[in-house]
């Protein structure tokens, strides 16, 4: 049916031939012209139009969010499917589908909304500017800082697939401390740590610290201080303890039984395991005329 206009006639009942055939029942007529020469009258029910002509598709504007251009929507026709501003046609191809047998060739489309403008990212960076449906925006913290939240974000919709993540200042992690231990993990600005020492050691330097941002705790890194020897009930001949402290930073006193008299440093300090002297001994008196 190529290069060819049909005009609708009243035949009268008249019938045609085809294929050598004759047939002799027709109502609605049609005239058939080529570029050369009229055909004969023939019933559209004989040509297969007829019922091709009344298939008619269903109206898409009830299963699509996007404004609909045509109105008919019979075999052969086309329709147009537009967004409003700010909006996309997904998919993209079916802006225009045409009614075939009784059903549209191609998906029909829909609306997918913009995203609205994400904020700024504190201390840190995105790229990615686009924010229609389906285009994401990746983020990513300057030097110091580290991204709490997601690295990527996809519009979908109108709406972003996650919350926009933040770049918070860090500490250089603190995970151990010799004799001791660490509690908490956190090396986040605000993050607190806790330190406790292994029995008989003693903590040098604060319990508590908290991370202030740019790779800087308040406080040191404290550390556990080894305890030092005891010396005993009995420390040396003749001698005796008057003051018995062992731990790190903790002092012992000596002293000696009459008549003898001390030789050496009568206190020591422990310094982190080691003594701050050698031990003194007892010594007796010599008598000069």
């Amino acid at each position: 049916m190529e290069n060819q206009w049909l005009r609708k006639r009243d035949s009268g009942g008249q019938s045609c031939r085809r294929d050598g055939k004759l047939i002799t029942h027709a109502n609605e007529m049609l005239t058939l012209s080529t570029h050369e020469d009229y055909m004969e009258l023939c019933s559209l029910d004989v040509l297969g139009l007829k019922d091709r002509l009344e298939e008619k598709c269903t109206d898409p504007s009830g299963n699509t969010n996007a404004n609909v251009i045509g109105k008919e929507f019979y075999h052969g026709k086309e329709v147009e499917f537009v967004c409003p501003r700010d909006s996309i046609l997904v998919p993209a191809s079916s802006r225009n589908l045409r009614c075939q047998d009784g059903q549209w060739r191609g998906t029909i489309p829909s609306c997918k909304a913009s995203c609205p403008s994400l904020s700024q990212l504190f201390d840190g960076y995105k790229w990615g500017r686009s924010r229609t449906h389906g285009s994401s925006v990746q983020f990513r913290c300057y030097y110091g800082h580290k991204l709490v939240g997601s690295s990527r974000v996809v519009c979908n919709d109108g709406r972003w697939s996650d919350q926009m993540p933040k770049c918070l200042a860090i500490c250089n992690p603190i995970r151990s401390i010799s004799n001791g231990w660490v509690y908490g993990r956190g090396n986040l600005k605000g993050d607190k740590l806790s330190f406790r020492c292994r029995t008989d050691y003693i903590l040098d330097g604060e319990q508590f610290i908290k991370c202030t941002g740019n790779r800087r705790w308040n406080a040191k890194k404290p550390t556990c201080r080894a305890p030092c020897r005891r010396f005993g009930v009995q420390p040396f001949r003749g001698g005796y303890i008057r003051r018995d402290g062992y731990k790190h930073n903790e002092e012992v006193t000596f002293g000696c039984r009459d008549p003898l008299v001390i030789d050496g440093q009568v206190t020591l300090r422990c310094n982190d395991g080691t003594w701050n002297d050698r031990l003194p001994t007892c010594g007796g008196l010599c008598l000069f005329s």
